[in-house]
């Protein structure tokens, strides 16, 4: 298997967003649902909530990110997070 480049990494996460981005609309009644239930939509936005979070994780494993750092990153990221959904 070729090995992808960071580029090619940030290129690919960006195309999974996109996808994010339909099934969003999908949701929202402003695209086309191919005949899919609500839940079918749902399910389609989970995963592809998924492959950008796996996308990301990749770019932080190829560019040498430790599991201590992204612990911390994300430790730090989710307490911000958690002060706006507070408010």
């Amino acid at each position: 298997m070729e090995k992808k480049s960071l580029v090619e990494r940030g290129l690919k996460l960006n195309e999974e967003a996109g996808e994010l981005s339909a099934e969003i609309l999908r949701w929202e009644g402003l695209k086309s649902t191919r005949g899919k239930s609500q839940k079918e939509i749902m399910y389609d936005l989970h995963l592809e909530a998924v492959d950008c979070l796996l996308m990301a994780m990749d770019i932080l494993v190829h560019t040498g990110a430790t599991e201590r750092r992204i612990r911390a990153i994300m430790d730090s990221q989710l307490d911000k997070w958690m002060e706006g959904v507070n408010t």
